[in-house]
């Protein structure tokens, strides 16, 4: 872990959070070997934080990036900006937030080690898997506005979420959102409806991005349990869910 003196006191909470999210994937994808060593970089400030996104992760993003982006994956660097400058607007550090951040990055990464052809995958089901095993959507402003559209009876479209990028360019604004808002529920239901080595199996072996296709599931069948299963969201999304708990 990289780090200056300033951000000490957030270093063994980081190594800490990072240890136990990487422990935990390896036992949730059955890995039996080592995992290989990630390098974490804490900056120090956002001038700091954008050039290792553009220097140590070779990932294009605009300078100065927007306030909400605050950590950033790429192979097994990780690169995070340190607690101690989030603007409040956009982040609020408690120990429990940074340890799900931690974490959601960390599957992030275990995921593309694991995928055959990570840039094909699906937006949704990336950040969807990510929030999921994090649990990085309890108390979120996503699980509120999954609760808010559900009771509303305003749930989009399977095909609204499960957006093909336009060649190289970017994904529409509403499926960027809805890969966040919805994508958690996709992979949570499919990990309780159709066991945790679904889950495996699309994230080692989908090559083109049809995590449906990859699991031989049927859409047409997939959505309307789906949407049965959102409907009971008061009690499906408790604090009781167990984590890819095979049905």
């Amino acid at each position: 872990m990289e780090y200056t003196g300033e951000d000490e006191p957030f270093v063994q909470e980081t190594c800490n959070a990072l240890g136990a999210a990487l422990k935990s994937l390896c036992e949730y994808f059955g890995l039996t070997e080592a995992f290989p060593p990630v390098r974490l970089i804490l900056t120090p400030n956002r001038p700091e934080f954008d050039r290792c996104v553009r220097e140590v992760l070779q990932i294009e993003i605009e300078v100065p990036s927007r306030p909400s982006r605050i950590a950033l994956p790429q192979r097994t660097d990780l690169v995070v900006l340190s607690p101690r400058v989030w603007e409040k607007d956009y982040n609020t550090y408690s120990p429990e937030d940074y340890r799900r951040l931690i974490a959601h990055e960390a599957t992030h990464i275990v995921e593309e080690y694991l995928s055959p052809n990570c840039e094909a995958v699906r937006r949704w089901w990336s950040e969807g898997l990510a929030m999921y095993l994090s649990d990085h959507w309890r108390d979120s402003p996503e699980l509120e506005e999954v609760r808010r559209c559900v009771a509303a009876n305003h749930v989009p479209a399977l095909v609204e979420i499960d957006v093909v990028p336009d060649g190289d360019g970017p994904l529409p604004r509403k499926a960027v959102k809805d890969a966040y808002v919805w994508g958690w529920t996709l992979v949570m239901f499919m990990g309780s409806y159709y066991g945790r080595d679904t889950i495996r199996r699309i994230v080692s072996t989908c090559a083109d991005g049809d995590v449906f296709r990859t699991a031989g599931i049927d859409q047409k069948d997939f959505e309307p349990a789906w949407r049965i299963w959102l409907s009971g969201a008061g009690e499906i999304l408790a604090e009781n869910v167990k984590r890819g708990c095979d049905p």
